[in-house]
């Protein structure tokens, strides 16, 4: 019948890749789907990634803790998750707080500070189906490796599809970042966060 069928999640059309890098190059496309589709807006309260990831970031921020968040992953992904030895990638070994056969646990300000690279991501992502990352703090020009690395991280588990999970709120995420030098480069690495799943 040459029907054609788009199917496009959690936005609706006039909001798709909404603050997305180059947006309005997507414009004409959006005005087009509105003008000449029929579209249903299919509503659920379940986030079918993870249900119970879901369940546990809806608890306070106080809440959750080293303590919480190592029962929640030994309970969830892997009863022998390992939380005392340091993460091997590219035959080299990196800080983290736990690593498990489905997961990885970094802590932000150790091991972003750490000379890993976009190839080590990328075994990162290849390797483990979620990432947990958390202690968070704001960063500026001072600290300028540590903000690329972060950034070339989200582009990473954004075109591999890892699953990242931030233990953080989305407002505070979307205030890390406050310098100038990388700023073109932060609001793609914001647009990437969109896919990541926060404390509520």
């Amino acid at each position: 019948t040459n029907t054609a069928i788009f199917l496009s999640s959690n936005y609706q059309v006039h909001d798709l890749y909404k603050s997305g890098l180059q947006r309005e190059k997507f414009i004409s496309s959006m005005k087009f789907i509105e003008r000449d589709f029929i579209y249903f807006h299919l509503k659920g309260d379940l986030d079918y990634r993870s249900d119970k990831v879901h369940k546990f970031l809806s608890l306070e921020k106080k809440n959750i803790n080293d303590f919480s968040i190592r029962e929640f992953l030994v309970n969830q992904f892997d009863k022998n998750a390992n939380f005392l030895d340091k993460l091997t990638l590219s035959n080299r070994e990196f800080s983290c707080k736990g690593f498990g056969k489905r997961f990885a646990w970094l802590d932000f300000q150790i091991f972003f500070h750490e000379p890993n690279i976009a190839k080590d991501y990328l075994e990162l992502c290849k390797k483990h189906e979620w990432i947990f990352i958390d202690n968070f703090k704001k960063i500026n020009d001072s600290e300028l490796p540590l903000v690329r690395r972060f950034i070339a991280f989200l582009d990473t588990t954004y075109s591999t599809g890892a699953k990242l999970c931030i233990l953080d709120t989305r407002d505070s995420i979307s205030m890390l970042y406050k310098g100038e030098a990388l700023e073109h480069l932060w609001s793609r690495a914001k647009s990437r966060l969109q896919e990541a799943l926060f404390i509520e």
